[in-house]
């Protein structure tokens, strides 16, 4: 197989490589590498490899949309397609002009995932259910970005975009079965767009793969633990009212609880 390059490092995140090939041949070029399940970076990442201004490219993902008869379609992070019998199942059905197919049991796996996740913030989830049917445009607030982009406030300003399209996958008219598809993220130049329903798994397009040094036999000490931001917002909801209370301002609390909330999150939300 041709040789994979590396074509950069993001602190934190690790070495990015890209390889433009069919899906089936990219998970076993970024296997022989050392890249772990899910093969295919995260939209999260591809921000962050923009951000460091490693690459602009865009690229396939392992974020995948589903969707079925009458519901709205999910976006839900890892992808079924991130294995080689099902990179080559959704190849074949490319290739027929189709999607790849799984029950509708499946999507409603996913809307349940989705159900039970929708108290955390949109970043620290794994499935979320679109608010909107069709194509529509994401501004970098809406629950649907933060969930794609994760730094989407400060990936908006980097790349200048006011919002971003999403182009949203059919449903199959059969009420028994479900699409299962991949998330292509454009490049800036093409305004960022994000993908539902293209088909084209079978041609050579780009993908980049993530090299986590940290995975390779090595444990992360319990003091590198990375909060989220769901975590974050708990503890704020919990420490502002106790120590109002202990101050003796515990009128303040319902002033001040909610709008500082909110003021930290955006914070975070924008810092690297």
């Amino acid at each position: 197989m041709e040789k994979t390059d590396k074509i950069g490092t993001v602190d934190g995140l690790g070495d990015i490589y890209l390889r433009c090939l069919p899906l089936d041949r990219q998970i076993r070029a970024f296997q022989e590498l050392g890249i772990n399940y899910p093969y295919l970076v995260d939209t999260r990442d591809v921000v962050r490899i923009r951000l460091a201004g490693v690459s602009n490219n865009g690229t396939r993902t392992s974020v995948a949309p589903v969707s079925a008869k009458g519901e709205r379609t999910i976006l839900i992070r890892p992808s079924p397609l991130m294995n080689l019998a099902m990179a080559s199942y959704a190849i074949d059905a490319h290739r027929n002009n189709s999607y790849p197919t799984m029950p509708r049991e499946f999507y409603e796996v996913a809307k349940r995932i989705a159900k039970n996740e929708e108290s955390l913030e949109p970043e620290d989830r794994t499935a979320i259910i679109l608010s909107q049917d069709g194509d529509f445009k994401l501004t970098h607030e809406m629950p649907e970005a933060r969930f794609s982009l994760g730094q989407a406030g400060e990936y908006f300003n980097k790349v200048n975009h006011k919002k971003i399209d999403l182009y949203n996958l059919p449903a199959p008219d059969n009420k028994d079965l479900s699409y299962v598809n991949y998330l292509w993220f454009k490049s800036p130049q093409d305004d960022s767009d994000l993908n539902c329903g293209g088909r084209y798994l079978d041609d050579d397009s780009n993908a980049f793969g993530v090299l986590n040094k940290s995975a390779e036999g090595t444990s992360k000490k319990s003091s590198d633990h990375i909060y989220s931001l769901t975590d974050i917002r708990k503890a704020h909801l919990e420490v502002v009212p106790r120590v109002l209370a202990q101050q003796g301002v515990p009128v303040l609390e319902s002033m001040l609880k909610k709008p500082l909330n909110e003021a930290l999150l955006q914070e975070l939300r924008e810092q690297h």
